[in-house]
């Protein structure tokens, strides 16, 4: 794993599978599939060999890069599930004011009903919004129809339903937003490696 770790430059995107129901992690993977098919919830900003910036409950921070791995559901070999990719050639000049940008929100609140505010940032918002800025205002990763639908059934999931009735809002269903899976389909990265086998 340390091997792959030096393989990383600043800017690449870490693609994570987390543990845990209660943060929603699965119900997140329930909604949406990554690149090859690849279930991921989390996604964090690879800054240099001791850094990955992130946006989890309950602020964007820095975190180690082996805090992050360690943070992943592992494999049966137990590698840690996280799919890492690289911004194509053509839009590398991002990356420094990309990076610059998210460190610039380091302390914010979490995003935790996903909205539009700018206030607070969900892991995902956090790198659009990053490499929007970095792009000059126009987007590299598109905002998409936020999709909190059981794929098999049609329906709201549950987790979400009781989610959002504890906020006291209704399920933002369609709005504007984004989500870690999807951003790994984008067609500006290239996939490098994955530090595990995703299930």
């Amino acid at each position: 794993m340390t091997a792959q770790i030096t393989l990383l430059k600043p800017g690449d995107l870490l693609f994570q599978q987390r543990p845990g129901i209660a943060c929603g992690c699965e119900a997140i993977r329930q909604v949406c599939t990554g690149i090859d098919g690849y279930l991921i919830d989390h996604v964090g900003l690879y800054v240099d060999s001791h850094h990955v910036i992130e946006a989890v409950s309950p602020r964007v921070h820095c975190i180690a890069v082996q805090d992050f791995l360690a943070g992943s559901v592992t494999d049966a070999a137990g590698n840690p599930r996280v799919l890492a990719c690289r911004l194509k050639p053509e839009w590398q000049f991002c990356i420094p004011r990309a990076i610059r940008k998210a460190a610039e929100w380091l302390g914010m609140p979490y995003n935790r009903d996903y909205g539009q505010r700018k206030d607070s940032y969900y892991c995902s918002e956090l790198i659009v919004d990053a490499f929007f800025h970095a792009n000059g205002g126009a987007f590299l990763f598109e905002e998409t129809p936020m999709n909190f639908l059981d794929s098999k059934t049609g329906e709201v999931l549950d987790f979400w339903v009781q989610y959002y009735q504890g906020m006291g809002k209704t399920v933002p269903q369609g709005k504007p937003g984004s989500h870690p899976a999807h951003l790994s389909r984008a067609e500006c990265l290239m996939p490098l490696f994955s530090f595990g086998h995703f299930a």
